[in-house]
């Protein structure tokens, strides 16, 4: 090899344009596209650094330069203006930015400890055995509350209900009547004996007193019989027994021997419940007073538990008040002061005696005194006594009463 070898290598170098094909045949350059593969090296190779192919030939004048096969430079990647690389550039500094906002937000935002081992299981087993919670009921109105409603309905017609009846006749209540029309002795030879049946006294009432009370036998025995009483009647139609307790010297009457009787019966057999009711004579007094004080502190005294039933306010007769021509506002009545102080009276001195009290005239009129002559389309009273209609709609009245009292 000459020793002009080197200088006439580097000068026989050839530099390669990029993306310039070579003839084979010829070897002159051919400056056409050429068909890109799929695949391109992913860094861009170092033009500068690649090593120089040659061949070695004798030194010659003639001698043209071979080149070699062309290798596929690397894909070309094109590069963004200055300008629009700076605006990208902020942008991705605002969207990050904007990240790590909301990053921070999650991070500081109240997280819910996690339950202990086992609670979420707990949770939900008790969720699945809680019951479904049941839907509100509203309660039934009380008996005496639609009664209530019915006298102030009653109070403010214009005109009587069509059609106005009286209702049929009770047969309990005619077999009370009867059964109270005589009195009765201790003796067993008499007319009636106030002996009580054998049985269980503590579950039994007796009831005690005139046709008042008499009156409120069928009502009694329907609400409490169901309820494991039995009732039984000791009233007499004409006897009240206030009078004959505060009475000395009617002995041989025979008000004062059946009031005799069922003092020593009550005081034998000691019921559990005694219901007392007498009808308040007009101008009732001291007396009148002083009877029910003894009555109850001393008559009924050995039962568990007496109830004393007011008497019943009297008022117009509808059918007599309809036929005349009357308006309903024209037959109502007004309780006067003195009833209210004689009604006052009787609570008291059963209060006294630790016995309960029931004022019956809240079951014929308003809270303001005012008494109406018929309710629910029913007339009230005829010829003095309670109308079949109107005392049905009091046997419910009477029993919730008192069932409360006992119940209470």
């Amino acid at each position: 090899m000459s020793h002009y070898a080197p200088f006439r290598r580097k000068r026989l170098r050839l530099r390669r344009p990029r993306n310039q094909a070579v003839l084979p045949d010829a070897g002159l350059p051919l400056f056409a596209p050429l068909t890109e593969p799929d695949d391109y090296p992913q860094t861009e190779p170092d033009v500068e650094n690649e090593p120089d192919e040659y061949i070695e030939t004798e030194p010659d004048e003639d001698l043209a330069p071979v080149q070699t096969e062309y290798a596929q430079p690397a894909k070309f990647k094109p590069r963004a203006p200055a300008g629009m690389r700076q605006k990208l550039a902020y942008s991705s500094l605002a969207v990050l930015a904007a990240a790590s906002v909301v990053v921070t937000g999650l991070a500081m935002a109240p997280r819910t400890p996690p339950p202990p081992s086992g609670a979420a299981e707990a949770y939900l087993e008790g969720r699945a055995t809680e019951p479904e919670p049941e839907p509100e009921t509203v309660p039934e109105p009380s008996r005496l509350s639609l009664l209530e409603t019915e006298i102030t309905a009653a109070l403010a017609a214009t005109a009587w209900p069509s059609p106005l009846l009286p209702g049929e006749a009770d047969p309990e209540l005619e077999e009370a009547f009867q059964e109270a029309a005589a009195g009765c002795t201790a003796e067993p030879a008499g007319v009636r004996s106030c002996s009580l049946a054998p049985g269980d006294m503590s579950r039994t009432a007796a009831v005690v007193g005139d046709a008042s009370a008499a009156a409120w036998v069928p009502a009694l025995r329907r609400s409490l019989e169901p309820q494991g009483w039995r009732v039984l009647s000791l009233a007499h139609l004409d006897c009240p027994l206030p009078l004959q307790a505060a009475a000395a010297d009617s002995a041989g009457d025979e008000c004062a021997l059946h009031a005799g009787a069922v003092a020593q019966t009550i005081a034998e057999a000691a019921p559990g419940l005694v219901l007392v009711s007498n009808t308040r004579p007009a101008g009732a007094g001291a007396d009148w007073q002083e009877g029910l004080r003894v009555l109850h502190e001393q008559w009924l005294a050995p039962a568990g538990m007496v109830i004393a039933l007011g008497p019943v306010p009297q008022v117009e007769d509808a059918l007599a008040c309809q036929e005349a021509g009357l308006a309903p506002a024209d037959c109502a009545v007004t309780l006067d002061p003195a009833w209210n102080e004689a009604t006052a009276a009787e609570r008291k001195t059963a209060a006294a005696a630790a016995a309960a009290f029931l004022d019956p005239a809240a079951w014929f009129c308003a809270s303001d005194g005012r008494c109406p002559a018929f309710a629910g389309g029913a007339p009230v009273q005829q010829d003095g006594a309670l109308t079949p209609a109107f005392a049905a709609r009091l046997d419910p009245v009477l029993g919730e009463a008192v069932l409360t009292i006992l119940n209470g």
